[in-house]
């Protein structure tokens, strides 16, 4: 999931990622932060911190990544959960939090994992921006962050990767999220436009939700999603089951994931935070995601209940 936030004149590039290592019934909570301020833009290890990443590459190819420590979940079909980010000021400058509910795994359970705090040393007013109507300043030419969009993408891992299905069934959202509910984007496309990576084997259909397939691609627009055919916020537990956590140091390179599911860029300037803690909380049959000063939340859904790569 990535979506782009204004600063200041500054514009800045946050990736929620799943990596699905498939084979191995496992998944690391990653998180990127590219600068597309401008084609020159770049990013250094004073200029974006955090505990768990660092700046890889330099000029207008550098980008952050939490490659210090990423956590690897195991996980059992039907997997289901809301990958979250927000943004907010802090005292050291603007604050991006990554974050992943489970609400499935297996069997229904509720764990929170609040990833990732990146600290980007610029003060401002940061919010997401969504609009359709321009470039961010990387232009056109830029080969990432030509659109002001939100996605939520299947795609290959890394390095301009495409991957291939052999089996997918799912269902993914994309939403920002006022006084604890779902709003759903004026529009959607079946594709991504952003992300450098991709998959030609992934059939999106609608029907008021957004279901995946493996499949021909069908590049093509629809209307808003149907918020009552996703779990609120507020979940009900029926029974408890913790996936397995582990810290882990990955030294790859993850670019976005992209080319093939659910984007907005639609017209609409929004910011976004949500209430947590750092550390899983399991067992509790509700989230506090507080509504702070106005300020309004992106989250995606993503549920498969059958998914193997090639």
């Amino acid at each position: 999931m990535n979506a782009v936030v204004s600063l200041n004149g500054s514009v800045y590039w946050p990736q929620d990622v799943l990596i699905f290592i498939t084979n191995e019934s496992g998944v690391f909570l990653h998180d990127n932060v590219f600068n597309l301020s401008s084609d020159n833009a770049t990013l250094t290890n004073q200029s974006i911190t955090s505990p768990s990443g660092f700046v890889l590459g330099t000029g207008h190819n550098a980008y952050y990544g939490n490659y210090n420590s990423s956590i690897f979940l195991s996980y059992s079909l039907s997997f289901a959960g809301y990958m979250i980010m927000k943004v907010e000021n802090s005292s050291s400058g603007t604050l991006i939090k990554f974050g992943v509910l489970i609400l499935q795994n297996g069997t229904y359970t509720h764990e929170m994992f609040w990833f990732n705090n990146v600290t980007i040393h610029q003060r401002g007013d940061p919010y997401f921006l969504v609009n359709g109507t321009e470039y961010t300043p990387a232009g056109i030419y830029f080969y990432m962050g030509s659109y002001y969009d939100a996605e939520l993408v299947l795609a290959g891992e890394a390095n301009g990767e495409s991957t291939s299905f052999t089996s997918l069934h799912g269902k993914l959202g994309l939403f920002y999220v006022v006084d604890n509910k779902l709003y759903s984007f004026p529009s959607y496309y079946t594709f991504g436009a952003d992300t450098g990576e991709s998959t030609n084997d992934v059939y999106v259909s609608y029907d008021g939700a957004v279901q995946v397939n493996s499949g021909q691609l069908d590049l093509t627009d629809f209307g808003q999603l149907n918020a009552s055919q996703y779990p609120p916020l507020t979940f009900e537990v029926t029974s408890q089951s913790s996936p397995h956590a582990t810290q882990s140091s990955t030294g790859s390179s993850s670019q976005p994931p992209s080319q093939s599911s659910v984007t907005s860029n639609e017209q609409s300037t929004m910011t976004h935070n949500v209430s947590g803690s750092q550390t899983s909380n399991t067992g509790s049959s509700d989230i506090d995601y507080s509504f702070l000063g106005g300020i309004v939340i992106v989250i995606a859904m993503l549920i498969a209940s059958r998914m193997k790569k090639k």
